[in-house]
């Protein structure tokens, strides 16, 4: 049987009847979804320091940097019911806690009517405001541990913006978190300023790490199992996450921002395709072709990411914005795009359908998501002009030291020189630097591995043989292993190299006379 039948009830009426709004159309799973918010500090940063960047007021609070974290989650039994307005009223609250209800209240309406100038009337404002949403708040939660999705929102956004694909997700065991989009010290991402945009995704990665870390603590949650989703700008965030973060087991791109932007990635020299290595799932807008032998970014960091499995998905009835349950909910009225408000509902169901399977495939290794994601869209009955799909395999492990550390280890240290050139030969452009050596010795020293200090200092002598740091880290790792011949030998080879060198001389005349004695 396949997946999408065995996890989800098809409701082939939604698919005929046409909705006046927007409607969350994919099937939702067997749990409850529970939701609580958790207002937190990450207290090893800051974010006003010491004044409001955007009132200039000076600010006595907490001075690190608030965290609204947002959990949906299976749940156990019902809580209490939720409208869509309980999450909205959460955009006041963002970065100040204190605020009372009716504050919350004012600030929230006072956004609200951003929309009237889209063209939203306030009976949809009012209607949306008071829909039921699939959560209930603070209910128990399920026994059990379940995979974590971070979810990572577009720039400046709340963490709620795409609350449907969160509780989507949740229905179907995943506990996801979320908290809102925030630069270094202020709300935005981008401000014209590359150094700042850098700094401040950065900050929205360091926040996916601390919500991951957070996540450590709840019972439900099984921390080997990690996906982060990001939407736009949180797509570049969670790129910035995943080259340092081996906890990320799995990454989906709502139209990330991670593939149009070369200037910002530049200026990140650690934030390199060769880096990200764990399956990635990348949703295109309409508006960018991403189908079979068509690219309209061939040279984007996307298209260089050769150590991962990617799986690349070209939307041909959704714009960017369309990529976030908040726009739909509230543009549906105003705006068609071209496409019928339900094609957009169609077409967004497939994309949390498609997000599923992507992450009970590569999180939970389920057999029947696997064949689902590796099967064409119209055998899995995706009307047709609503996607296309593409798959790149990933070309392996990539080569870096830690790797090589690892073959290492299997093939023996006493083996290095060989090792070492079976690995080069593979991997043409790998290379140790002198400092690396230098610190894998020491670390191998104090680490009491005496042998396997000199096996990498002679690989080290080997690949650097006029490097007098080489030779003389070889001398001290024979001494330390207890042979003073050899390190008299190292020595010397110091002395051919640089004839007045006096650490080599005085080791050699030191080790002689203990020899002699």
């Amino acid at each position: 049987m396949r997946w999408l039948a065995s996890c989800f009830l098809v409701l082939v009426a939604l698919s005929v009847h046409a909705s006046e709004g927007f409607q969350f159309r994919a099937e939702y799973g067997p749990h409850l979804v529970g939701f609580r918010v958790v207002q937190q500090y990450d207290l090893s940063r800051s974010y006003r320091v010491g004044y409001d960047a955007v009132t200039g007021e000076a600010d006595q609070g907490l001075q690190g940097r608030p965290i609204q974290t947002l959990i949906w989650y299976p749940a156990a039994s019902p809580g209490r019911p939720l409208i869509y307005d309980d999450y909205l009223r959460l955009a006041a609250t963002e970065d100040r806690f204190d605020l009372d209800k009716d504050e919350a209240m004012r600030i929230t309406t006072q956004a609200l009517r951003e929309y009237l100038a889209f063209g939203v009337s306030p009976t949809h404002i009012d209607a949306v405001r008071n829909e039921p949403v699939r959560a209930t708040g603070d209910a128990p939660a399920e026994q059990g541990a379940f995979p974590l999705i971070i979810y990572a929102p577009s720039d400046a956004s709340t963490a709620f913006e795409n609350d449907g694909l969160c509780e989507y997700l949740a229905s179907h065991g995943y506990v996801v978190i979320a908290s809102p989009s925030h630069g270094a010290h202020v709300r935005y991402m981008r401000d014209g300023s590359v150094a700042d945009s850098v700094e401040n995704t950065r900050a929205q990665a360091a926040d996916i790490g601390f919500l991951i870390g957070y996540a450590g603590s709840l019972p439900d949650v099984d921390g080997a199992k990690v996906g982060v989703v990001g939407y736009s700008w949180g797509g570049m965030a969670s790129t910035f996450a995943a080259v340092a973060d081996s906890r990320i087991r799995a990454l989906v791109d709502l139209d990330g921002s991670v593939r149009y932007f070369p200037n910002v990635l530049a200026a990140a020299p650690d934030v390199i395709p060769d880096r990200i290595t764990v399956p990635l799932l990348f949703f295109a807008e309409r508006g960018d072709p991403l189908g079979p032998g068509v690219d309209s970014l061939p040279n984007s960091f996307l298209a260089h990411i050769h150590y991962a499995d990617v799986t690349e998905i070209g939307l041909h009835r959704l714009s960017h914005d369309d990529l976030a349950t908040d726009n739909l909910r509230f543009l549906s009225e105003a705006s068609s795009k071209g496409t019928t408000v339900d094609e957009r509902n169609e077409s967004y169901a497939w994309v949390a359908r498609y997000t599923l399977a992507f992450l009970d495939a590569t999180l939970k290794r389920d057999a029947g998501a696997k064949l689902f994601m590796a099967a064409t869209p119209d055998s899995e009955h995706v009307p047709a002009g609503v996607l296309s799909i593409r798959h790149r395999a990933s070309a392996g492990v990539p080569p870096s030291v830690q790797d090589f550390a690892r073959t290492l280890r299997a093939r023996g240290f006493d083996n290095a020189l060989q090792v070492y050139a079976a690995y080069t030969k593979e991997h043409p452009g790998f290379h140790i630097p002198d400092d690396t050596f230098e610190a894998w010795f020491s670390s191998l020293s104090d680490l009491a591995h005496a042998d396997d200090a000199v096996d990498i200092c002679l690989l080290w002598s080997h690949v650097s043989p006029k490097s007098i740091d080489a030779w003389t880290d070889l001398g001290a790792a024979y001494e330390i292993a207890g042979k003073p011949e050899k390190a008299v030998s190292s020595y010397r080879k110091i002395l051919a190299i640089d004839p007045h060198n006096r650490i080599a001389m005085e080791r050699i005349k030191s080790l002689t006379s203990v020899l002699k004695g």
